[in-house]
């Protein structure tokens, strides 16, 4: 996984043919469509074309001949081929044996990428205090996850952070329920259309479970409450303004959270954070940054209501793009206090960004949400990074602050709504489907599944965890992330296909070609291989001549002999799996490296079903393609981990 992929396409940007200097263009590198065609493709002749009005096949075949210049002065493992107006670029087939000589696909999973020197601030999962996480948190934590160990492979820093909704006017109605039940002793409470009755002993032995349920009957009793409205904001007002009481029942149902939470995530593979500032934590920031909103007249009034209409925003933000005033000209009002005079959202948000950037250092901070939030974002984004420009906050806040608080360095990440077959859940209406719950659905499932198949299997509880778990994981990873998911627990068990399952399979099945290989099993052991002389280096080196290739017995008379077409093709896609992190990482997609992978093991399956590899009788080949099984291995697992999905030896 090392970057001689990214070496060699950065060495590609220094040719500078004649023509295209003069014209001032760049020559542009980019995978083709298809992994057949080569590692790099180019249409800077059709491009050029345009504005020189000759013919693009012949300006393709004039920059052909000073690339291959360029290919042989850098010695650089290449070959031009011109397709019509296209240059494309393959590696030479001496380099092929050469990058499994040198351990080139499986080198240490930390030079995958070239790190920038950024802070990132990570902020994922958002949970709730007083509700255990619901099936959506799931995608959340998956996306979060996935993208944090991405971000790892690119970035000098990753803060992770999860930022808990615990403030807001929810908590009125969670206070004051509480109070009423230790009143009552007992209440009664539809949960998903069952009638349950909750007890005063429940709290010491499902506390996180009866809190949901309080909060589930406090909703469910605003129509049989008088001044249900008043009754509830007041409870969080008294909790806002520092009342004690309020304020240990707080502290209570946050503790019990946290430790729920850390129990749930545990299971989808996700490490503590290293940050977990709730809203309540930025209370000092929001209220000097409505102080400073206040005194410097930059909100309006309406009674105790203060806030910002995004039209005046567009109209006054000079150096922004027509298309973008347009686009903020229609997000409406953002409140920042609300009518009753607590802090809203969108206020506290932005403080959060203000405290990341000053006690974080952060140079880029990333929130996932789910898509209903967009609007919210689209707001508070736009306000803040406005008020950045303005001279009365870069002199209040500093100017090193304000110039990171740009929509680059802000960023939303949305997805769509995990929906089952009720529709929509709700905490609120009683409409409940834990991510506990949920994965443990899964998990039996898998258990079933894996019985069924084979029902003297051992260990089947640990595997039928990491299969449910992977699963679950690559359904929901494998698709854009804005895409609404209707769970189809069968479907994504299948051992076919483009399902986890599918992907463990492939890697359970090459560890067992390599174990019966160290045995014997098939064939005497083999003699040691010459492809262990020398160095392992993973330094970009000039491919072997074909003198040095035969002196080493890598080849008899042609490398063609030693490799097919098709495991050409495997190691040119393994080989190119720093593309496609980066261009994960830049478009903080990973279902992209589902595709890659999903393409690979595809491929993978296809030969190896065709591919005798032990009973290979050419002792040079077969040696050459284990190595090659154990770098397979060694890309799938990686990959996999990049997805947060745990490996195994068999299934």
């Amino acid at each position: 996984m090392s970057p001689i992929y990214l070496d060699l396409k950065s060495k590609l940007t220094q040719w500078q043919p004649t023509i295209v200097t003069a014209s001032e263009k760049i020559v542009e590198w980019q995978l083709p469509t298809e992994l057949e065609h080569g590692l790099f493709t180019s249409n800077i002749a059709f491009i050029l074309a345009k504005s020189l009005k000759q013919n693009p096949n012949q300006i393709a075949q004039d920059l052909k001949l000073e690339l291959d210049q360029f290919i042989i002065a850098n010695q650089l493992p290449l070959e031009s081929v011109q397709v019509g107006p296209y240059l494309n670029l393959k590696l030479k087939d001496e380099f092929f044996t050469q990058v499994i000589k040198d351990k080139t696909l499986s080198s240490e999973p930390q030079n995958a990428l070239k790190k920038e020197e950024k802070i990132v601030l990570l902020d994922y999962v958002s949970p709730n205090v007083a509700k255990p996480l619901h099936a959506g948190h799931i995608r959340n934590a998956n996306l979060g996850e996935s993208l944090r160990r991405l971000f790892s492979l690119k970035y000098a820093k990753v803060i992770t952070e999860c930022y808990w909704g615990d403030w807001g006017v929810q908590f009125g109605i969670l206070l004051w329920a509480w109070k009423q039940f230790l009143i009552k002793k007992s209440i009664e409470v539809t949960i998903n259309g069952v009638l349950e009755t909750v007890k005063i002993e429940d709290i010491d032995t499902a506390p996180i479970q009866t809190m949901v349920r309080i909060y589930v009957w406090g909703n469910q009793a605003k129509e049989q409450t008088e001044n249900w409205d008043e009754i509830v904001r007041n409870e969080f007002l008294s909790l806002e303004s520092g009342n004690k009481e309020n304020r240990e029942l707080w502290s209570m149902f946050l503790e019990i959270s946290k430790k729920n939470m850390a129990e749930e995530l545990a299971v989808l593979n996700l490490p503590k954070f290293d940050l977990e500032q709730g809203e309540s934590y930025f209370e000092s920031e929001f209220l000097a940054l409505a102080d400073f909103l206040e005194a410097n007249n930059l909100w309006n009034r309406e009674e105790k209501a203060r806030f910002i209409d995004l039209e005046d925003v567009s109209n006054s933000w000079l150096d922004i793009s027509d298309e973008r005033r347009k686009s903020i000209n229609s997000f409406g009002r953002c409140y920042l206090i609300s009518s009753t005079g607590y802090s809203s959202y969108a206020l506290r948000d932005m403080s959060a960004r203000i405290s990341w950037i000053k006690n974080q250092k952060a140079d880029l901070m990333i929130t996932v949400t789910g898509n209903e939030q967009k609007h919210h974002f689209d707001q508070f984004i736009n306000i803040i990074c406005y008020l950045a420009t303005l001279p009365s906050f870069i002199k209040h806040y500093s100017l090193d602050l304000s110039q990171k608080l740009t929509n680059e360095n802000i960023i939303h990440i949305s997805y769509g709504f995990l929906t089952l077959t009720e529709g929509k859940m709700s905490t609120r209406k009683g409409n409940i489907l834990t991510a506990y719950d949920l994965i443990n659905l899964i998990i039996f499932e898998a258990k079933r599944v894996i019985l069924e198949k084979n029902p003297e299997k051992t260990a089947v509880d640990e595997k039928s965890k990491i299969i449910g778990v992977a699963a679950l994981k690559w359904f929901d990873l494998n698709r854009d992330s804005s895409s609404d998911l209707v769970l189809d627990i069968p479907k994504i068990l299948q051992f076919e296909g483009n399902t986890g399952v599918y992907q463990l399979y492939t890697y359970a099945r090459l560890r067992s070609i390599l174990r019966k290989s160290e045995v014997g099993e098939t064939t005497p052991t083999a003699s040691p291989s010459p492809l262990n002389k020398g160095t392992d280096s993973t330094e970009m080196q000039a491919p072997l001549s074909r003198g040095q290739a035969e002196g080493l017995g890598v080849v008899n008379s042609s490398t063609e002999e030693l490799l097919t077409t098709t495991e050409k093709l495997i190691i040119q896609q393994m080989y190119t799996l720093p593309e496609t992190l980066e261009k994960a990482a830049l478009s903080y997609k990973p279902h992209l490296i589902c595709n890659h992978l999903y393409s690979l093991c595809d491929k993978i399956n296809s030969w190896y079903n065709s591919t005798p590899i032990l009973k290979e009788q050419n002792e040079v080949r077969k040696e050459l393609l284990l190595e090659l099984v154990e770098q397979m291995t060694d890309h799938i697992k990686f990959t996999l981990d990049l997805l947060a999905i745990e490996v195994l030896e068999e299934i």
